[in-house]
Formats: structure tokens, sequence, C-alpha cells
């Protein structure tokens, strides 16, 4: 697939203020820390199963602070344990009480259902070919090409990880810069700040094909070249201007 989008001298420009002026933003130092600047990376089996965890959930709902996702993620449920979670004979039912037992948690039933078919796929074997795509990231910053290879193997290894779930699990573990979520924040600014074209190109229900995810996905890429913005940082900035417009 092959989709031609044309930014102008005023996208750019837009992007590049957008930046800037959400740079001292907590959201955006955060992921300059982890992302570009590369400190703190953790691949561990509990950080991966957390992370996997939090992308399942926000590809339901969003997660802004003081959200319920948000709430479940910093609560001391024992479903974020990959430790406990080995140890269940059940997890499907446990992870359906622990969701629906946090006040305004959507869809826990389909939620359960993947946490649990992950688990048993972990389990069987595919915690190590996981763990390997993600290790050449930890060992130095790879190339955009090398992010997309990433990405579009772990649906096959993670049920429910679609383009942008798969894209958000290797941000969130602070792997990547140049491939990113796409979702209705980013599709929110640039229908609001982009040209006629741009717009015509933002139905949110195309995204999850991945030859048109990984089309658009390259327009904003290059958007971000042409700005001299990292990928990465835009969407932190976009999220940042959106809590704090």
């Amino acid at each position: 697939m092959n989709i031609e989008v044309r930014f102008s001298a005023a996208d750019i420009n837009a992007v590049r203020t957008l930046v800037e002026k959400m740079k001292d933003d907590e959201i955006v130092v955060d992921r300059q820390h982890r992302n570009v600047d590369r400190y703190d990376l953790d691949i561990s089996r509990g950080k991966v199963w957390k992370t996997h965890i939090g992308c399942l959930l926000t590809s339901q709902q969003k997660s802004s602070v003081g959200s319920p996702i948000q709430r479940f993620l910093d609560s001391s449920s024992q479903l974020l344990s990959i430790g406990h979670c080995d140890s269940l004979n059940d997890l499907k039912e446990f992870a359906f009480k622990e969701l629906k037992e946090s006040p305004g948690i959507r869809f826990t039933d389909k939620i359960s259902e993947h946490i649990n078919t992950n688990h048993d796929r972990l389990s069987k074997g595919r915690w190590s070919e996981l763990l390997d795509i993600l290790h050449p990231f930890v060992l130095t910053p790879c190339s955009k090409e090398e992010e997309r290879a990433a990405a579009e193997r772990i649906p096959d290894i993670l049920k429910g990880f679609w383009p942008k779930q798969s894209r958000n699990f290797l941000q969130w573990l602070g792997l990547t810069q140049y491939e990113i979520p796409i979702d209705s924040r980013i599709i929110k600014w640039l229908k609001e700040t982009g040209n006629s074209t741009t717009k015509a190109l933002l139905p949110p229900a195309a995204f999850s094909d991945k030859d048109y995810y990984c089309c658009i996905l390259d327009a904003i890429q290059g958007l971000c070249r042409d700005a001299q913005v990292l990928p990465c940082m835009f969407d932190a900035a976009v999220f940042a201007s959106i809590k704090n417009p």
C-alpha cells in the first residue's frame, strides 16, 4: 500500500512549536529520560508482564492521570505480579475478578481472556522469544526499520496486540524512538492542526489494518524528520498538550 501525504511548512512548524511548548511537562521529560537518554531500561519478566497488561487495558480506554486505568496500574493488584500469576490455577477467573472490582475498567471479560491466553503462551516457551525481540533494544538504539520489524512480531506472541498496542508496548518499555502508537490523541491533534489532505486520511477505524497504519506512520515519521523531532517526543508532546491544553 502506498499513500502520499504532504505536509506544509505550517504543519512542520506546528510540530516544532508543540514539542517546544511541552518540553517541561512531566510526560515529555519522562519520555526523554527513558526513550532518548535510555535510563532505567528494564525488560525483566515482571516489568514486561505489567507493561503488557497496561497495553491491553489502554487498548480499550484512555489512561490519563487519575483515570481508572492509571489507578489500577498504580495499585497493589496481584494481577500485575508475574510471580503471583504463575502460581494460579485459574488466571482468567482471577484476572476477571481483579478487573471487575476495579471501578471504571471496561471490557473486563475480553481483557481477562487475553491475559490468560498470553500467560499460557509465554509459559509454554514464548518468554524466550519475546525477550529475544526486546534484548537488542536494551543494548543500543535501533533503526526505525529494526523497530518496525520488532513491532510486527509482537502480535504473533501476544493476543490482543494490534499495530497500536505493539508499538505502545515497545515505547512504554523505553525501547523505541520512531515507531509510535497512533491513537485517538494523535489523530485528534493531526485533524485539528493538519491540512485538508491529512484530515481525509485519518478515519480511526482504518488503523486496525497493519498496512494502512504503517503508511500513515511513515508520513508522521517524515513530518517529524522534517521538524527535527523524534516521533516518540512528538507523541509525548501531543499527550501532554491534551492533558494541559
